[in-house]
């Protein structure tokens, strides 16, 4: 779900896998350039994405940490951090003005510059919210790489996007009697990721075969008709997130008698 070494050319993978985030599940890589890659001369991506089970909490998480990273406190302590571990004077790293770029749901972003006697140092710290995944994007680069970081963070809401996909699990199946006058049941199956359902009933020849949708028939229920007599009947289900639709198909009924 996070970006990959296609999304970056000239970048080598430094590390991929799953990491540790409690309520998660966290997917993280990291890429270097051997030498500075692109327009904004980058030079390493850290992409990680945590998959919270509900959107409710990754929400509140995600509001919780941007609230944070938009304290003056915090922002001192990011860059005392980000100072120690580069082994600069603390005065050497400056935290820019956080922006809201427009991806996903929503987004916050935190500039960082650290300049020293040898080099001065671009990095950005995004973060994403698309429905129940929190993206955390790291930039490096030689100059300001905003546009770098929104773009491969647009990358990972793709991915994210397909991977939230509705799957079918368990098919639909029929419940009640094929019969004339008799009155069927759709039973929707288990889908991950849908949040609505529609429905559409085929007759089809004896054998199950050669089916073709029943004008209007679109209920959850269908009432057998003489119009089904020596058919088989199916339901087609098709499960619907904001990510896309998935099909599904019942096994047929027994002929319609």
């Amino acid at each position: 779900m996070t970006v990959q070494a296609s999304d970056l050319p000239g970048a080598k993978q430094v590390s991929a896998g799953r990491t540790n985030e409690t309520g998660y599940d966290a997917y993280q890589r990291s890429f270097s350039y051997t030498v500075p890659s692109g327009s904004n001369l980058v030079i390493y991506v850290r992409s990680e994405v945590l998959l919270g089970s509900t959107t409710d909490q990754a929400g509140r998480d995600f509001a919780g940490a941007t609230a944070v990273l938009r304290s003056k406190a915090s922002q001192k302590a990011i860059a005392a951090s980000l100072a120690n571990s580069l082994k600069v004077p603390a005065k050497a790293v400056k935290v820019g003005k956080p922006k809201s770029p427009k991806v996903g749901d929503r987004a916050f972003e935190v500039p960082m510059t650290v300049t020293s006697k040898t080099i001065r140092l671009y990095s950005t710290l995004l973060y994403v919210l698309l429905d129940r995944a929190i993206v955390i994007e790291v930039v490096d680069g030689l100059r300001p790489e905003g546009a770098t970081s929104e773009r491969l963070a647009r990358r990972s809401v793709s991915y994210i996007g397909t991977g939230l996909a509705p799957v079918s699990v368990t098919p639909p199946s029929i419940t009640g009697t094929a019969a004339q006058g008799q009155t069927l049941g759709a039973v929707s199956g288990a889908f991950m990721g849908s949040d609505t359902y529609t429905y559409q009933w085929q007759r089809c020849d004896a054998t199950g075969a050669n089916c073709a949708d029943v004008p209007g028939a679109t209920a959850i229920s269908y009432a057998v008709s003489a119009a089904d007599a020596g058919s088989t009947l199916k339901v087609v289900v098709t499960a619907t997130s904001r990510f896309g639709s998935v099909q599904a198909t019942s096994a047929a009924t027994a002929v319609v008698t």
